[in-house]
């Protein structure tokens, strides 16, 4: 059995491994060609080419993807590569070519002694979205760095800025945001068409967030189950439009693991605290709705942006404005004002802002030891 399970992992992690470098890839090539860097097949093979021309001068960045063509990343034939590469456009009355090698890799540090210094090379790695060049030599393409390493975590235009994608997103970036919200209008639909108004109230009182059903009968799927329910049209579309505008912005920038932890979570600690403040009261109360999640995603988004300010994610002071706007006057019309439902956002809004804390200190952490072992 636990052979079993150790396959399954393996798989998964390839999977979403190959399919991260796929997202990478077309990201930075996005990114690049704001810069005049357009993909050529000249190299033939699965190396990706993209080159820019600049007068008497040549540049060019090759992509190896590690994850993909792991064969590709040999030190003799990238050396190869340039040598030809060279010949061919020095002798096309070009004075100066520059070639940057860029490995995207989830094994960063097995190229700490590629080509000892021959080439310009940097290696990516995928999962700390970070960029590392082991032997400083990459001068010609320092202006490049900053505009790959957003590409990494997909937030890049084609001016190499920051890109937060809404509507015009691809499905990859927001695939949990996308679920949730497929998950939620789906249950509505079910009640809508199968039930009549006795049978959806019944559905409402078996899985709604009930105090006295979760404190003294040990209900505790309450919490969770509570969050994908929804009393009428305006309630759902309130959740709704808020999710999945701050998710296009915030899904792409922490990762789809980290979102859907900050959601659930932040869904169950709302609703926790408008369960004590329910059952103090000592009266039957029905509670449910995910703007308790939705409230810890907004949290989080705001407070993970401004740690980063000074990063790579650059998110502009109005935007989180017209989010948080947007959030609080979707909420208020959702609860119409109820102290019940007011305490679940503030709490989930709370909770939101802690885990967004403790996820930057953990790769904050995680970037200064790769760092250490990187010297």
């Amino acid at each position: 059995m636990m052979k079993k399970i150790v396959t399954l992992h393996n798989k998964w992690y390839i999977i979403r491994t190959y399919g991260r470098s796929i997202m990478i890839v077309k990201n930075i090539k996005y990114a690049l060609d704001g810069y005049g860097y357009k993909v050529t097949n000249i190299g033939g093979g699965d190396y990706i080419f993209l080159i820019k021309f600049s007068n008497e001068k040549i540049s060019a960045v090759v992509i190896i993807d590690d994850i993909k063509y792991p064969e590709l990343a040999d030190a003799q034939q990238c050396e190869a590569i340039k040598q030809s590469f060279e010949s061919t456009y020095l002798f096309r009355g070009y004075e100066n070519v520059e070639m940057l090698f860029l490995i995207l890799t989830d094994k960063p540090f097995e190229y700490k002694n590629f080509c000892e210094g021959k080439l310009v090379f940097w290696v990516a790695d995928i999962y700390s979205e970070r960029l590392i060049s082991f032997i400083d030599n990459d001068g010609p393409f320092n202006h490049l760095r900053s505009t790959i390493e957003n590409a990494l975590s997909g937030q890049t235009d084609n001016r190499g800025t920051i890109k937060n994608r809404t509507f015009g997103k691809s499905i990859l970036q927001t695939i949990i945001t996308d679920v949730i919200v497929a998950i939620n209008i789906l249950i509505y639909i079910y009640m809508e068409i199968n039930l009549n108004y006795i049978e959806r109230y019944i559905f409402m009182l078996d899985y709604g967030n009930i105090p006295t059903a979760v404190v003294d009968m040990n209900q505790y799927y309450r919490l969770f189950t509570s969050t994908f329910l929804h009393f009428d049209l305006n309630h759902i579309l309130s959740n709704i439009v808020c999710l999945i505008f701050i998710g296009g912005f915030f899904e792409p920038m922490i990762g789809h693991i980290k979102f859907m932890l900050i959601y659930i979570a932040s869904g169950i600690f709302g609703n926790i605290c408008s369960l004590v403040y329910l059952y103090n009261l000592g009266r039957p109360a029905l509670a449910a709705g995910a703007s308790g999640a939705v409230s810890g995603v907004l949290g989080a988004f705001v407070a993970y942006t401004l740690l980063r300010k000074s990063e790579k994610n650059k998110i502009s002071v109005l935007k989180i404005i017209l989010a948080i706007g947007m959030v609080i006057i979707l909420c208020i019309n959702e609860t119409n004002g109820t102290i019940a439902g007011n305490i679940a956002h503030v709490g989930g809004a709370v909770f939101g802002i802690i885990l967004a804390y403790i996820i930057y200190k953990c790769e904050k952490n995680k970037q200064n030891k790769m760092a250490k072992m990187a010297e």
